[in-house]
C-alpha cells in the first residue's frame, strides 16, 4: 500500500544526493583534471536538481494520491495506479532538464582562478595559493529560477501533507513525515544556503563543510523519517503473519487488494458502488 516503486524512486534521489557528496569531496580534493572543474560544478547542479526532484516528487506524487482518494469528491471511478504517479515526478523530471539544458548549453560555468598571497617569514620567498572555481556571469539568475521552481514544489507538497494530515490509513499516507521532511529542509537550506553563497571564494574549507553537512543531513533526515516507520510496519506485518499464517490481513479503514488505487472508500456524498477507486 505505501507504493514500494515509488518509494524506490525516492532512494535513487537519496542516492543522487549522497553522490554529490561523493562529488563535493572529488573537487574539495582536486582530484580532477585541469581544466575541468566548470563540468564537475555542473555535474554537481544536474544531480542536486535530479535528486531533489525524484526525493520529494516521489514523496508528493504518493500524498497526491491520497488527497486525490479521500478528498476529492467528485472523483468517480478514476484509478491512479503507479504509472500515473511516474508520469508526475516525469513531469516534474521536465521542468527540471528545461532549466538545465539552457543552463549547461548556453551559460555553463567555467574555470576561475584567484591568487592568495600567503605571509611568509622569508622575504625573498613569495608564498601564494591558487585557488580554482566555477564562475558565471548569469549564474544568480539561473539559481534565482532553480530555487524558485523548487521552493514552489515544497509549497505544493506542504499544502498536500497538510490536506491529507487527517487520513488514518498509516500504511498509505505519509503525510505527517513528509512535513518533517519539509520541516528540516526547509530550516537548514534558510541557514545553509544563504551562508554558502555569501562565503568568499578562498573560503574553501568552511564551503565544503557547509555544503556536505547540509547534503548530509537532509537527506539522511529524509530518509529515516519515511523509511524507518515502514520498516518497522513491514515487520509487524511479518510477525502477524508467521503467528497467524492462515489469516488473512484487514484493514479498519478500508479493504484493500495490495495497491492504493484498489481502494473501496465511501466518499462524503457518494455510495460504495459508486466509489471504488
Amino acid at each position: 500500500m505505501s507504493s514500494p516503486h515509488v518509494n524506490s524512486v525516492i532512494l535513487i534521489g537519496c542516492l543522487c544526493m549522497y553522490v554529490v557528496v561523493y562529488v563535493s569531496t572529488v573537487e574539495y580534493l582536486q582530484r580532477y583534471e585541469d581544466g575541468t572543474k566548470g563540468s564537475v560544478c555542473m555535474a554537481k547542479t544536474w544531480l542536486i536538481a535530479i535528486g531533489y526532484t525524484l526525493m520529494f516528487g516521489g514523496m508528493f506524487a504518493k500524498t497526491y494520491r491520497v488527497y486525490i482518494i479521500f478528498k476529492n469528491t467528485t472523483v468517480k471511478r478514476k484509478p491512479i495506479k503507479d504509472h500515473h504517479l511516474f508520469i508526475v515526478v516525469g513531469i516534474l523530471l521536465i521542468i527540471d532538464f528545461i532549466i538545465l539544458i539552457p543552463w549547461t548549453t548556453v551559460f555553463p560555468f567555467s574555470s576561475e582562478k584567484q591568487i592568495k598571497m600567503m605571509d611568509t617569514l622569508d622575504n625573498n620567498l613569495i608564498d601564494a595559493e591558487v585557488i580554482v572555481y566555477c564562475h558565471n556571469t548569469k549564474q544568480v539568475y539561473w539559481f534565482i529560477t532553480m530555487y524558485v521552481y523548487k521552493g514552489l514544489l515544497l509549497a505544493f507538497g506542504t499544502f498536500l501533507a497538510w490536506e491529507t494530515r487527517n487520513v488514518t490509513v498509516e500504511e498509505l499516507n505519509d503525510s505527517r513525515n513528509i512535513g518533517a521532511c519539509i520541516y528540516s529542509v526547509v530550516v537548514v537550506c534558510l541557514i545553509g544556503v544563504p551562508l554558502q553563497h555569501i562565503l568568499p571564494t578562498d573560503q574553501i574549507n568552511p564551503a565544503y563543510v557547509l555544503e556536505t553537512c547540509i547534503l548530509l543531513f537532509s537527506t539522511t533526515t529524509c530518509a529515516c523519517v519515511i523509511f524507518l516507520p515502514k520498516i518497522h510496519n513491514r515487520n509487524k506485518v511479518r510477525e502477524r503473519m508467521l503467528t497467524k499464517p492462515a489469516t488473512a490481513l484487514s484493514t479498519k479503514n478500508c479493504a484493500c487488494s495490495g495497491h492504493p488505487s484498489n481502494l473501496n472508500v465511501v466518499l462524503p456524498g457518494t455510495s460504495m458502488d459508486s466509489s471504488h477507486m
